[in-house]
């Protein structure tokens, strides 16, 4: 009797366990930024958009897919010393001071259906090499909730810092584990200046996406 009852222990042990197993190896879950956000222009000087197989010089592809988005940045048109391109929630304005006044907060967690994110990944490449460019999540500021139902703002951003960008894909990737990522506004941007390209920078950029569980 007392071995029916330790076998029985062990195979309940062994189901549990086999069923942690088996939960923590479940398939990270990927949310590409274009589900829950769009894309828009900041300062001049440059132009954006989707750029297709079709348009590309021979022997140009996109990392993945027959389209990719384009970024070709003419630093002397207006004498800028910065632009960008950031991507925002789709219930948001693309005006700071929507912005600053908590118009278009988004919860990435709940805006992808996650329990935790991350990491944000992303592939790129110039158009002509040594083109230098910075990606980040999250603006200068964070919009917060206060105990009082006051809504204030406070530093927020990750980034990947300044990157010089090569004519081949790479893969790079802003880590966001045990990051606060229930006030975002950007979700997503890329930033380049006339002092790290003063002729110009043109570069691709695919595969953003949200990774986690």
């Amino acid at each position: 009797m007392q071995n029916k009852v330790s076998m029985k222990i062990q195979n309940i042990v062994t189901v549990l366990v086999v069923a942690f197993i088996l939960s923590s190896c479940s398939p990270p879950l990927i949310v590409p930024l274009e589900t829950i956000g769009y894309s828009f222009p900041g300062g001049e000087g440059f132009s954006t958009g989707w750029v297709y197989q079709r348009d590309f010089p021979i022997k140009f592809e996109c990392y993945t897919g027959s389209d990719c988005l384009l970024v070709d940045y003419n630093s002397k048109i207006h004498n800028l010393d910065w632009s960008f391109i950031a991507w925002y929630p789709f219930n948001c304005e693309p005006s700071w001071v929507d912005i600053e006044k908590a118009g278009c907060i988004t919860d990435l967690l709940k805006s992808g259906n996650f329990r935790e994110i991350q990491r944000l990944t992303l592939w790129a490449r110039g158009a002509n090499g040594n083109e230098v460019v910075e990606f980040a999540v999250g603006g200068g500021f964070e919009v917060v909730e206060g105990p009082f139902a006051n809504k204030y703002l406070r530093p927020q951003r990750q980034s990947t810092s300044r990157l010089i960008l090569t004519t081949v894909w790479k893969k790079y990737e802003i880590d966001l584990i045990d990051r606060d990522l229930t006030h975002v506004v950007p979700l997503f941007y890329a930033y380049y200046t006339v002092e790290d390209n003063p002729q110009g920078a043109e570069f691709y950029v695919d595969d953003i996406q949200f990774e986690g569980y």
